[in-house]
């Protein structure tokens, strides 16, 4: 069973959500803290805005691969 979105918001675990093309959904206050963004920031970018361009394939493959089993959270 998965948790519901509100189980993580305040969670020590860093949880961001993103969609199939990459944009950036949401993300709990653990992972804003991290990358010291607010939720509105990081939900105006994409995890290629993030990610630094010599990560930026390795980044994609491993998308590719969860997608192609259907892993939905990870």
């Amino acid at each position: 069973m998965h948790k519901a979105w509100e189980d993580y918001e305040e969670s020590s675990q860093r949880v961001v959500e993103v969609a199939l093309d990459g944009k950036i959904l949401r993300a709990n206050r653990s992972f804003c803290e991290l990358l010291g963004f607010s939720s509105e920031e990081l939900s105006s970018l994409y995890v290629r805005d993030l990610t630094h361009p010599e990560d930026r394939a390795q980044s994609v493959s491993i998308v590719d691969w969860a997608l192609s089993r259907g892993a939905g959270y990870w």
